[in-house]
C-alpha cells in the first residue's frame, strides 16, 4: 500500500514512489495533469523526459563531491532518500524555465525543483521506494488545482 492511499482529497502527499516521479511523458500539448516534470529538463535528440532521467542516473553513480567516495546512488541504496525533494506547482515555474518547450501550457502539474539524482537512483533501485516530498511556497489555490 502506498503512503498516499489514505490521504484526504485536500491533503498533499508527503511521500511519492520514485517510479511515479519519473513516469511523466512529454506530449505535444505539454505535461499532463498530475505529472511530475523534471525542472531541469533539457531537450535532447529524443526530446523526452526519459533522457533527462537517464542522464541523472548516470551522474548519480559518480562521487557526490570531492570529499566523499560514495556516490548518491550508493547513499540511496544503503539509506534510501532521506532529504525531501522539492516540488513546485506548474503556475510558478515560468520564472525558472529557459526553453520555450518547457513553457508549453499543458495541464496543471508538478515540477521537480530539487533531488533529480536521488529520484533517478531510487527509481533504478526500487521504483516503489517512497521519496519524501516538500512543497515550498505553495498557495491554497495551487494546492486545490492539483489535488
Amino acid at each position: 500500500m502506498s503512503s498516499s492511499d489514505a490521504l484526504h482529497p485536500e491533503q498533499l502527499r508527503m511521500f511519492i514512489p520514485a517510479g511515479e516521479l519519473t513516469s511523466a511523458v512529454l506530449t505535444t500539448k505539454g505535461p499532463l495533469k498530475g505529472d511530475f516534470v523534471p525542472g531541469d529538463f533539457e531537450p535532447g535528440p529524443d526530446f523526452d523526459y526519459a533522457g533527462t532521467w537517464r542522464r541523472k542516473l548516470k551522474a548519480s553513480h559518480k562521487p557526490a563531491d570531492l570529499y566523499y567516495d560514495d556516490s548518491r546512488y550508493d547513499a540511496v541504496a544503503t539509506k534510501g532518500v532521506t532529504k525531501p525533494i522539492q516540488l513546485m506547482h506548474s503556475s510558478q515555474r515560468t520564472q525558472f524555465q529557459t526553453n520555450t518547450r518547457q513553457k508549453a501550457a499543458g495541464e496543471e502539474h508538478w515540477v521537480i525543483v530539487d533531488g533529480h539524482h536521488r529520484i533517478a537512483a531510487a527509481a533504478d533501485i526500487d521504483p516503489k521506494m517512497e521519496i519524501p516530498v516538500e512543497y515550498p511556497n505553495i498557495t491554497p489555490a495551487e494546492k486545490r488545482a492539483v489535488t
